[in-house]
């Protein structure tokens, strides 16, 4: 019987929340569809039967979500993964949440309103120098703003 790794336990209490299921609820689900009481003891026999009752009650992972809305998606443009990096990478760099700062950055950047206009060509862009943004390496985005990198829209850095 192999152990789940932490990862397939992270996955069950993501349903588990995106289903608002109570503790007590959670543990009836875990008893009738693998026989135990904790994740932990799950093999991937039970994983998987635990995964499928949490699907027939409606939860749907991000992957399987990105996968149904592709051919919803405008051909080119940036897919549900990319934004959510991008995203990530900003607030990692800039310490807490903040989609607004990103925005306003791909704005000054290229020209991007919203990320839902953003092209996947675009958005790789964006990736790569946000990684570099990580790595500290911010002086050749903006010389003139050492620690601040952030473009200030609609002006120009004094000299």
């Amino acid at each position: 019987m192999p152990a789940l790794t932490k990862t397939h336990i992270a996955q069950i209490k993501i349903a588990q929340k995106a289903l608002n299921m109570a503790d007590d609820d959670y543990r009836d689900l875990l008893q009738r569809t693998a026989g135990v009481q904790s994740s932990t003891r799950l093999d991937t026999a039970g994983f998987a039967a635990v995964m499928a009752e949490f699907n027939r009650l409606g939860f749907e992972s991000t992957a399987e979500h990105e996968r149904r809305m592709q051919s919803r998606r405008a051909p080119g443009h940036a897919t549900y993964a990319q934004k959510l990096k991008m995203q990530r990478l900003w607030d990692a760099w800039k310490g807490y949440p903040d989609k607004s700062g990103l925005l306003c950055w791909l704005k000054g950047k290229w020209g991007v309103e919203n990320l839902k206009f953003m092209s996947g060509e675009t958005a790789t862009k964006a990736i790569g120098a946000l990684l570099n943004f990580k790595k500290g390496d911010i002086a050749a985005e903006n010389p003139e703003t050492e620690n601040h990198p952030t473009p200030a829209i609609g002006h120009s850095p004094a000299a």
